[in-house]
């Protein structure tokens, strides 16, 4: 999913604007973090395990997800600051991000929410599973 969101921060010029992130507990697979911070490019720091831990880390970014093996995730965003920054921008790729940060449950890692947070990712990308 942050891949997603730094794909349409990177079409929105962005980037450097609205601080990013995709915190991961000690147990994430240490592949995947190579993958997220070197081919991706999204900040990617380490917390304790669990899932409390990753909080309030999370806070401190515009956008940030938490991520733990066990499936536990949440996408967390800054409405204000997101209102803000894309107040007046009527392109495709502000009404998709501010779109697919509304679908997100703030407050916890809701299963329902983030299949619909999957299932649009997939279909906007032309990508079936």
């Amino acid at each position: 999913m942050m891949a997603y969101i730094k794909q349409l921060l990177k079409k929105l010029n962005l980037e450097d604007t609205l601080s990013h992130a995709l915190v991961h507990t000690a147990e994430c697979n240490s592949r995947a973090t190579r993958y997220v911070r070197n081919e991706k490019g999204i900040p990617n720091p380490w917390v304790k395990i669990g899932v409390k831990n990753a909080h309030d880390v999370v806070l401190r970014y515009d956008i940030a997800a938490n991520s733990e093996p066990n499936g536990h995730a949440c996408l967390y965003y800054n409405k204000d600051r997101i209102d803000a920054v894309l107040s007046g921008n009527d392109s495709i790729e502000a009404k998709k991000l501010k779109a697919f940060l509304e679908i997100s449950n703030i407050v916890i890692g809701d299963s329902l929410s983030n299949f619909l947070l999957l299932e649009g990712m997939l279909y906007d990308l032309d990508v079936s599973v």
